[in-house]
């Protein structure tokens, strides 16, 4: 899942939040931010995912951060 962390002046929404990295299979296909996000199966995915998404509102600057270490090794 790729996230981003937005933030926002206007009254109508939420001063912090997050916004997720979908792909749309529908007539109009690609990658857009909604509120829910899907799994991008493996960091390769992702990135390439990143490459081809349009830039999202409402961000600051971006930074990149990865897991490396596998979920059991502490």
């Amino acid at each position: 899942m790729v996230r981003i962390n937005i933030s926002s002046n206007n009254e109508n929404q939420e001063k912090e939040s997050y916004s997720y990295l979908r792909h749309s299979c529908g007539p109009q296909q690609g990658f857009f931010w909604d509120i829910y996000g899907d799994d991008m199966q493996s960091v390769e995915l992702a990135v390439l995912a990143l490459h081809q998404a349009p830039y999202p509102t409402y961000s600051g600057p971006i930074i990149y951060k990865m897991n490396l270490k596998p979920k059991g090794d502490k």
